[in-house]
């Protein structure tokens, strides 16, 4: 059986203790769902990037609803799981705030039934209350699960049972007018259509200015409003020489985000 990396915990441990009842149904458009825009804002403040955002965002729909069913729930066991991404008591966080009240490596199957084997130190080092309560916090953890794990995004039973669904998740699909979380993400940003018409980025306070076709992944500032040429370049007017670089529509750069 495959093993947890450095803890040496069954796959089947981690599906049952790092879970709680999935949501039934498409997940929602983020842009549409405060919930999730903070969730897409904690993920990339904890360092996550591409691809992972979007599917732990996912991941955190089915495992909390974006938060909004933080537990703590317990399991069959005794244990909980708590917050975001329904952090557990046995493995991660120290249901007393202690550290040493957590399964050590080798022994869940006896652990979880005798609370004196409970004695080494939890996860993640933090209580189950900061896991509940804290979503950065709880994002921290969960980014340490995926690195000690080898399970990667399989330690979430949410992800088992909706792999595709996770998988090809995109926070930033979907038109400008159906929501979006540029505010949220990335302040006084303006959320502008990109090149893919079923995608929108974000266009930062320094470049407010949505560049149209064939320019859509780029932004220019407002005193050179004008998008011009193959080298994406920003005019006063259309009669004027091209005087600034324009920028492009990009993550975490003041392009169009992301």
């Amino acid at each position: 059986m495959k093993m947890l990396a450095n803890l040496n915990i069954p796959v089947r441990t981690v599906l049952l203790l790092i879970i709680v009842s999935s949501s039934i149904g498409s997940i929602p458009q983020c842009g549409s769902n405060p919930n999730c825009c903070r969730t897409v804002a904690t993920l990339r403040n904890a360092g996550f990037v591409g691809s992972q955002v979007n599917i732990m965002t996912a991941i955190a729909y089915y495992e909390s609803t974006w938060g909004t069913r933080n537990g703590p729930k317990t399991n069959k066991d005794g244990s909980t799981d708590n917050g975001l991404f329904q952090v557990n008591s046995y493995l991660w966080c120290s249901a007393s705030g202690q550290q040493n009240d957590c399964c050590c490596p080798r022994t869940y199957e006896k652990c979880r039934r005798n609370s004196t084997l409970r004695t080494c130190s939890c996860g993640c080092n933090i209580s189950c209350s900061q896991a509940l309560t804290n979503d950065a916090s709880n994002t921290q953890c969960a980014k340490t699960v995926l690195s000690l794990s080898k399970q990667g995004y399989k330690a979430w039973a949410a992800y088992n049972s909706c792999a595709a669904e996770c998988d090809s998740y995109d926070a930033w699909k979907g038109a400008c007018s159906s929501g979006n979380c540029c505010s949220a993400l990335f302040p006084d940003s303006v959320c502008c259509p990109k090149a893919d018409p079923n995608k929108h980025g974000c266009c930062p306070s320094t470049h407010p200015v949505c560049c149209p076709a064939p320019y859509q992944d780029k932004c220019c500032p407002s005193e050179y409003p004008i998008c011009c040429g193959t080298h994406y370049c920003c005019q006063r007017s259309s009669h004027d020489a091209p005087f600034i670089q324009a920028t492009s529509k990009v993550a975490a750069s003041p392009k169009i985000l992301p």
